[in-house]
């Protein structure tokens, strides 16, 4: 596998060829298939695997697929990728059903420009090919936040017994710095370390105090909370009929006092005539 991977030398060939493809574009149609050199009158059946180097940016899982699927039926596909990142690294394996259209294809798009990407493809011989080759393979690559996950993880607060394995640590580490010093005719000593103390979390990590669990109430005291849930729209209502019949009888005193003015205002505009 080594002789067929050129490794760092086709990342750097990748580098300096501009790409054409974009995500989403349609990968078009294959190009003519080149003849087998020996033709079989029946296919063999054993599957073939093919290595494409130098792919284009963005052509994926998928888009192999899809694009290298005109050949003939692909059973694997993987892409290799970054450990860390997940980035590609502009290679692959392709597993075909057929031996045959495997050497079809190798031959077809070896040296063949793809979205401004020289590609190099070859056929991997069966001996070569490694149990773990496609591990993994069949998957639509999903991108994994290690940075955030890793945010999160020193964000989440520590238990008891995680602090307590980190003062422990520390101690051994100043025990040992400390023995280092005292070599060196220097003595030296640490203030010590306080004890770690459990407080209750929340699951979103912040502190919360612990709240007493009520009783639950005894048969007298729910008797007088549903007497008392009874009588209370009792007392509403009284209270509502009395400001009705408040608010009655101060719009009658009203209009029994609007005559009496308007009589006094006639009284006053005859004297003034006269």
């Amino acid at each position: 596998m080594e002789a067929l991977d050129g490794g760092e030398e086709d990342e750097a060939e990748v580098k300096t060829q501009v790409g054409t493809y974009k995500k989403g574009q349609d990968v078009g149609k294959a190009p003519k298939a080149k003849k087998a050199t020996k033709p079989a009158a029946v296919s063999s059946g054993t599957p073939g695997v093919m290595y494409l180097a130098r792919i284009p940016h963005g052509f994926y899982e998928h888009e192999l697929r899809s694009y290298f699927g005109q050949f003939g039926d692909i059973t694997k596909l993987r892409v290799v990728r970054n450990k860390k990142t997940g980035a590609s690294r502009h290679r692959a394996f392709l597993e075909f059903a057929d031996a045959e259209v495997a050497d079809i294809a190798a031959r077809t798009m070896d040296k063949y420009l793809l979205f401004g990407h020289m590609l190099s493809a070859k056929v991997v011989p069966p001996a070569q090919v490694h149990p773990n080759l496609f591990k993994g393979a069949n998957r639509r690559f999903k991108v994994v936040p290690w940075n955030k996950m890793a945010g999160n993880q020193l964000e989440r607060p520590l238990s008891e017994s995680q602090w307590q394995a980190k003062i422990s640590k520390e101690e051994k580490r100043r025990a040992a710095r400390a023995d280092k010093l005292k070599e060196m005719d220097y003595e030296f000593d640490a203030p010590a370390l306080k004890a770690a103390e459990a407080k209750p979390l929340l699951e979103n990590g912040a502190e919360k105090e612990p709240k007493a669990i009520e009783a639950a109430p005894t048969a007298d005291e729910a008797e007088s909370k549903e007497e008392e849930q009874v009588v209370e729209p009792e007392v509403v209502k009284k209270a509502k009929g009395a400001k009705a019949k408040a608010t009655k009888s101060t719009e009658e005193a009203t209009e029994e006092a609007t005559p009496q003015k308007k009589q006094a205002k006639g009284k006053k505009g005859k004297k003034t005539k006269s």
